[in-house]
Order: structure tokens, then sequence, then C-alpha cells
């Protein structure tokens, strides 16, 4: 068992190996799977909900991206906000905020399409198409023809 602070309730946890990676409001926290004790703790800006990981780095939907060993801030998406339902397929980050953003996790390159989808975008299995809702209809785009 291991005490978190309040704001850690209800959170979103990913497990690496022998490290668990947790998100409150305003902190990032990485914690050994075998003990409990802190591995490292970083604030994070901008009330975050979500993450991913990808490549030793953990893509935060305040728009930080941090080392997953060393918990360093090494980039920024300036100016963006990502969504919770963040998702991740082949190199690229999804998440929708009223429109579709998707961070190519190699170059960092954003890209955003449309207006007033859902919070959520699945990606599909094996085509480079995902889904979205917007109102009453579902919508599959293919990401060839928008990137």
């Amino acid at each position: 068992k291991r005490s978190l602070r309040d704001d850690f309730q209800g959170t979103k946890i990913s497990i690496v190996d022998d490290r668990a990676y947790l998100i409150g409001t305003d902190y990032l926290l990485c914690v050994s799977t075998k003990n409990g004790s802190t591995i490292w703790q970083r604030s994070v800006e901008n009330r975050s909900d979500d993450f991913i990981i990808k490549d030793e780095r953990i893509f935060v939907s305040s728009g930080a991206i941090f080392n997953m060993n060393s918990g360093v801030k090494v980039g920024d998406i300036d100016g963006i906000r990502l969504d919770y339902g963040m998702t991740i397929a082949q190199d690229n980050v999804f998440s929708c905020r009223y429109d579709l953003r998707v961070i190519n996790t190699e170059t960092l390159e954003l890209t955003r399409y449309g207006e007033r989808y859902s919070s959520y975008v699945v990606p599909h299995p094996t085509e480079n198409w995902v889904y979205l809702t917007k109102e009453n209809s579902i919508f599959c785009l293919n990401l060839d023809l928008i990137l």
C-alpha cells in the first residue's frame, strides 16, 4: 500500500517494467512497483489528467514531454492543450479537444483538423485511420489525407 495525495485519486496509471507512472492534477509521479518508493516526482503546469508513454518519453495532456527514466522535462508543445482520452498509434499521439490534434512523436509536429469533435479518438488497429464522433455521427478519417 502506498498513500498518495488527494489529487491522485482516480488517476491514470501506466506500468512499464518495474515502474508505475501516475498523473495527478499538477504532478507526474514515478514509483517502484517492487516497494512503492518514489523514483521521481515532477510538477506539471496547466492541470493535466492524461499521458501517453512512447519511446521512453511521457507525453502529458498539458503539452509537456518528460523522459520516463529520469523525469526530466525534455520538451513542450507550445500553446497546445490535449485532452483526456489520449491514444497512440504508429508514431502519432491523438487527442480531441474540439478539433482532432495529432502530434508526430518523432518530429513533434502538430496537426489540427476539423472542429467540434468529441473528446475521444480511436485509431484503427491496422489502417492509417481514426474514428471519432461529432454530434450524432461517427466519422472515419484517413490520416494519409490530412497529415
